[in-house]
Protein backbone atom coordinates (compact mmCIF):
# COMPACT_ATOMS: atom_id res chain seq x y z
CA UNK A 1 0.00 0.00 0.00
CA UNK A 2 2.63 2.53 1.29
CA UNK A 3 4.31 1.35 -2.72
CA UNK A 4 1.65 2.86 -4.28
CA UNK A 5 0.96 5.82 -2.55
CA UNK A 6 5.15 6.62 -2.75
CA UNK A 7 4.65 5.73 -7.00
CA UNK A 8 1.36 7.73 -7.43
CA UNK A 9 1.53 9.58 -10.42
CA UNK A 10 1.97 13.17 -10.25
CA UNK A 11 -0.85 13.52 -12.31
CA UNK A 12 -4.09 12.08 -10.82
CA UNK A 13 -6.69 11.77 -13.25
CA UNK A 14 -10.27 11.30 -12.00
CA UNK A 15 -14.01 10.42 -13.56
CA UNK A 16 -15.68 13.07 -11.50
CA UNK A 17 -19.72 12.61 -10.73
CA UNK A 18 -21.72 14.80 -8.95
CA UNK A 19 -22.18 12.86 -5.62
CA UNK A 20 -20.88 15.38 -3.29
CA UNK A 21 -19.30 12.85 -0.52
CA UNK A 22 -17.19 11.55 -3.74
CA UNK A 23 -15.62 15.00 -4.28
CA UNK A 24 -14.86 15.70 -0.75
CA UNK A 25 -13.40 12.04 -0.32
CA UNK A 26 -11.11 12.73 -3.31
CA UNK A 27 -10.36 16.18 -1.49
CA UNK A 28 -9.05 14.39 1.67
CA UNK A 29 -7.31 11.48 -0.19
CA UNK A 30 -5.33 14.32 -1.72
CA UNK A 31 -4.06 16.23 1.13
CA UNK A 32 -3.16 13.07 2.66
CA UNK A 33 -1.22 11.98 -0.31
CA UNK A 34 0.16 15.35 -1.02
CA UNK A 35 1.12 15.31 3.10
CA UNK A 36 3.29 12.27 2.38
CA UNK A 37 4.78 12.25 -0.73
CA UNK A 38 4.59 16.17 -2.07
CA UNK A 39 2.19 17.98 -4.52
CA UNK A 40 0.30 16.23 -7.25
CA UNK A 41 -2.13 17.06 -9.57
CA UNK A 42 -5.33 16.74 -9.89
CA UNK A 43 -7.59 16.25 -12.50
CA UNK A 44 -11.12 15.71 -12.54
CA UNK A 45 -12.59 14.93 -16.02
CA UNK A 46 -15.96 15.59 -16.31
CA UNK A 47 -18.81 14.45 -19.19
CA UNK A 48 -20.29 17.39 -21.53
CA UNK A 49 -23.73 15.80 -21.25
CA UNK A 50 -23.21 16.83 -17.57
CA UNK A 51 -21.54 20.14 -17.20
CA UNK A 52 -23.81 22.11 -15.19
CA UNK A 53 -24.90 18.87 -12.98
CA UNK A 54 -21.26 17.85 -12.07
CA UNK A 55 -19.22 20.59 -13.11
CA UNK A 56 -21.19 23.53 -10.81
CA UNK A 57 -20.70 21.45 -7.74
CA UNK A 58 -17.22 20.42 -8.02
CA UNK A 59 -16.25 24.03 -8.61
CA UNK A 60 -18.12 25.23 -5.35
CA UNK A 61 -16.50 22.48 -3.65
CA UNK A 62 -12.98 23.74 -4.79
CA UNK A 63 -14.63 27.21 -3.49
CA UNK A 64 -15.46 25.94 0.05
CA UNK A 65 -12.53 23.94 1.00
CA UNK A 66 -9.19 24.40 0.82
CA UNK A 67 -7.11 22.35 -1.39
CA UNK A 68 -3.92 24.05 -1.62
CA UNK A 69 -2.15 21.27 -1.18
CA UNK A 70 -2.91 19.84 -4.98
CA UNK A 71 -3.42 21.45 -7.85
CA UNK A 72 -6.54 21.13 -9.44
CA UNK A 73 -7.86 21.30 -13.39
CA UNK A 74 -11.11 20.41 -14.28
CA UNK A 75 -11.85 18.71 -17.83
CA UNK A 76 -14.73 19.39 -19.64
CA UNK A 77 -14.87 16.05 -22.61
CA UNK A 78 -17.53 15.61 -25.03
CA UNK A 79 -19.49 12.22 -23.60
CA UNK A 80 -17.76 9.62 -26.57
CA UNK A 81 -14.10 10.78 -25.14
CA UNK A 82 -15.19 10.77 -21.50
CA UNK A 83 -17.23 7.15 -21.97
CA UNK A 84 -13.79 5.77 -22.74
CA UNK A 85 -12.51 5.25 -19.79
CA UNK A 86 -16.02 6.21 -18.01
CA UNK A 87 -15.47 2.93 -15.30
CA UNK A 88 -12.31 4.22 -14.08
CA UNK A 89 -12.90 3.72 -10.25
CA UNK A 90 -11.91 6.59 -8.21
CA UNK A 91 -11.79 5.11 -5.33
CA UNK A 92 -9.01 2.80 -6.64
CA UNK A 93 -7.12 4.98 -8.68
CA UNK A 94 -6.61 7.52 -5.95
CA UNK A 95 -5.56 5.03 -3.44
CA UNK A 96 -4.69 1.79 -4.67
CA UNK A 97 -7.21 0.09 -2.48
CA UNK A 98 -10.26 -1.94 -4.24
CA UNK A 99 -13.51 -0.45 -3.14
CA UNK A 100 -14.77 -3.45 -1.85
CA UNK A 101 -12.22 -3.08 1.28
CA UNK A 102 -11.76 0.17 0.80
CA UNK A 103 -13.49 0.81 3.90
CA UNK A 104 -11.55 -1.96 6.07
CA UNK A 105 -8.38 -0.93 5.26
CA UNK A 106 -8.54 3.22 4.28
CA UNK A 107 -8.64 5.23 7.37
CA UNK A 108 -5.37 3.56 9.17
CA UNK A 109 -3.66 4.92 6.12
CA UNK A 110 -5.34 8.18 4.89
CA UNK A 111 -7.28 8.44 8.86
CA UNK A 112 -10.94 9.59 8.78
CA UNK A 113 -12.00 12.27 6.47
CA UNK A 114 -12.21 14.79 8.97
CA UNK A 115 -8.97 14.74 9.20
CA UNK A 116 -7.47 15.76 6.22
CA UNK A 117 -10.56 18.02 5.22
CA UNK A 118 -10.23 21.52 5.52
CA UNK A 119 -13.53 23.86 5.13
CA UNK A 120 -12.84 27.65 4.60
CA UNK A 121 -16.25 28.69 6.88
CA UNK A 122 -16.49 28.34 10.86
CA UNK A 123 -19.19 26.21 11.83
CA UNK A 124 -21.39 27.28 14.69
CA UNK A 125 -24.61 25.10 16.29
CA UNK A 126 -27.26 26.46 16.02
CA UNK A 127 -30.73 25.43 17.33
CA UNK A 128 -31.95 22.98 14.50
CA UNK A 129 -31.53 19.82 13.11
CA UNK A 130 -30.24 19.30 9.91
CA UNK A 131 -31.81 16.56 7.67
CA UNK A 132 -31.65 14.89 4.29
CA UNK A 133 -33.34 12.11 2.74
CA UNK A 134 -34.36 10.35 -1.11
CA UNK A 135 -37.74 11.82 -1.81
CA UNK A 136 -36.19 13.86 -4.67
CA UNK A 137 -33.38 12.02 -6.02
CA UNK A 138 -32.77 10.91 -9.43
CA UNK A 139 -32.38 7.31 -8.33
CA UNK A 140 -33.15 5.45 -5.15
CA UNK A 141 -30.58 4.86 -3.16
CA UNK A 142 -29.29 0.93 -2.57
CA UNK A 143 -31.38 -0.26 0.41
CA UNK A 144 -28.62 -0.82 2.53
CA UNK A 145 -27.88 2.80 1.99
CA UNK A 146 -31.93 4.06 3.24
CA UNK A 147 -33.26 1.07 5.28
CA UNK A 148 -36.28 2.88 6.46
CA UNK A 149 -36.85 5.13 3.61
CA UNK A 150 -37.63 8.77 2.66
CA UNK A 151 -40.63 8.39 4.63
CA UNK A 152 -38.93 6.55 7.82
CA UNK A 153 -36.75 9.41 8.05
CA UNK A 154 -39.53 12.31 7.74
CA UNK A 155 -41.78 10.93 9.86
CA UNK A 156 -39.15 10.03 13.02
CA UNK A 157 -37.44 13.78 12.73
CA UNK A 158 -40.90 15.02 13.03
CA UNK A 159 -41.59 13.24 15.93
CA UNK A 160 -38.45 14.66 17.61
CA UNK A 161 -40.29 18.17 18.79
CA UNK A 162 -37.18 19.59 17.44
CA UNK A 163 -36.58 22.29 14.43
CA UNK A 164 -35.74 20.98 11.54
CA UNK A 165 -34.04 22.26 7.85
CA UNK A 166 -34.68 19.81 5.17
CA UNK A 167 -31.46 19.58 2.27
CA UNK A 168 -31.49 17.58 -0.59
CA UNK A 169 -29.55 17.30 -4.60
CA UNK A 170 -32.44 19.77 -5.52
CA UNK A 171 -30.55 22.44 -3.20
CA UNK A 172 -28.12 24.91 -3.85
CA UNK A 173 -24.84 23.20 -2.60
CA UNK A 174 -23.89 26.48 -0.48
CA UNK A 175 -27.07 26.46 0.84
CA UNK A 176 -26.71 23.13 1.71
CA UNK A 177 -23.20 23.05 3.62
CA UNK A 178 -24.66 26.50 5.43
CA UNK A 179 -27.45 24.30 6.92
CA UNK A 180 -25.03 21.03 7.94
CA UNK A 181 -22.45 23.45 9.31
CA UNK A 182 -24.40 25.42 11.74
CA UNK A 183 -26.89 22.45 12.84
CA UNK A 184 -26.96 20.77 16.09
CA UNK A 185 -27.24 17.81 14.83
CA UNK A 186 -27.73 15.88 11.43
CA UNK A 187 -29.67 13.03 10.27
CA UNK A 188 -29.98 11.06 6.91
CA UNK A 189 -29.59 7.91 4.74
CA UNK A 190 -26.55 7.24 3.93
CA UNK A 191 -24.87 9.65 1.41
CA UNK A 192 -25.47 13.22 0.31
CA UNK A 193 -24.62 15.39 3.33
CA UNK A 194 -22.37 12.84 5.55
CA UNK A 195 -18.86 13.88 4.40
CA UNK A 196 -19.96 17.54 4.70
CA UNK A 197 -21.36 17.28 8.45
CA UNK A 198 -18.27 14.93 8.68
CA UNK A 199 -16.13 17.99 7.36
CA UNK A 200 -17.24 20.03 10.24
CA UNK A 201 -17.53 17.62 13.12
CA UNK A 202 -21.06 17.37 13.93
CA UNK A 203 -23.26 15.25 15.75
CA UNK A 204 -24.83 12.85 13.25
CA UNK A 205 -27.42 9.86 13.00
CA UNK A 206 -26.53 7.74 9.43
CA UNK A 207 -29.55 5.23 8.61
CA UNK A 208 -27.71 2.04 7.21
CA UNK A 209 -27.03 -1.44 7.36
CA UNK A 210 -23.49 -1.54 7.08
CA UNK A 211 -22.20 -0.05 9.70
CA UNK A 212 -18.25 -0.05 9.27
CA UNK A 213 -19.14 1.83 6.10
CA UNK A 214 -21.39 4.45 7.28
CA UNK A 215 -19.09 4.79 10.12
CA UNK A 216 -16.22 5.80 7.85
CA UNK A 217 -18.72 8.21 5.86
CA UNK A 218 -20.29 10.05 8.67
CA UNK A 219 -17.20 9.76 11.30
CA UNK A 220 -16.09 7.83 13.89
CA UNK A 221 -18.73 9.25 17.12
CA UNK A 222 -21.34 8.60 14.86
CA UNK A 223 -24.71 6.86 15.41
CA UNK A 224 -25.32 4.17 12.59
CA UNK A 225 -28.54 2.45 13.15
CA UNK A 226 -30.87 0.34 10.40
CA UNK A 227 -33.89 1.16 12.03
CA UNK A 228 -35.55 3.74 14.83
CA UNK A 229 -35.16 2.99 18.45
CA UNK A 230 -36.66 3.39 21.26
CA UNK A 231 -33.16 5.58 22.60
CA UNK A 232 -32.94 7.76 19.50
CA UNK A 233 -35.83 10.61 20.95
CA UNK A 234 -33.59 11.80 23.63
CA UNK A 235 -31.90 13.77 21.03
CA UNK A 236 -30.24 15.94 23.62
CA UNK A 237 -28.36 12.83 24.95
CA UNK A 238 -27.63 11.81 21.46
CA UNK A 239 -25.69 15.25 21.16
CA UNK A 240 -24.26 15.43 24.50
CA UNK A 241 -22.26 11.75 23.73
CA UNK A 242 -21.26 12.88 20.47
CA UNK A 243 -20.00 16.12 21.30
CA UNK A 244 -17.72 14.28 24.10
CA UNK A 245 -16.64 12.27 21.51
CA UNK A 246 -16.15 15.10 18.91
CA UNK A 247 -14.15 16.77 21.72
CA UNK A 248 -11.68 13.86 21.81
CA UNK A 249 -11.10 13.11 18.23
CA UNK A 250 -9.97 17.09 17.75
CA UNK A 251 -8.56 17.48 20.41
CA UNK A 252 -6.02 13.91 18.89
CA UNK A 253 -6.16 15.66 15.15
CA UNK A 254 -4.60 19.21 16.50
Amino acid sequence: MVDFLRKTPKNVIVKCICRHGDILNTFSFMNKICTLYGEKNLIMQVSSNYENLVGIPLKIMLEEYQTEKFKTEIQILPKKEYDKNKHIDYFKNVTGFDRRNIYHDVHKIYGYPYENLFPKRTPTEKDYVAIWHSKYNLEDPQEWKNPIGYKGIINYVESLNQEIKYVDYTMNLRYIIDIIANAKLCIGYEGMGQLISQSFMKPIITFSTQEYISLYNSGPWGLVVDKIYDHMFDVDNIIGTQNEKIDKYRSCSN
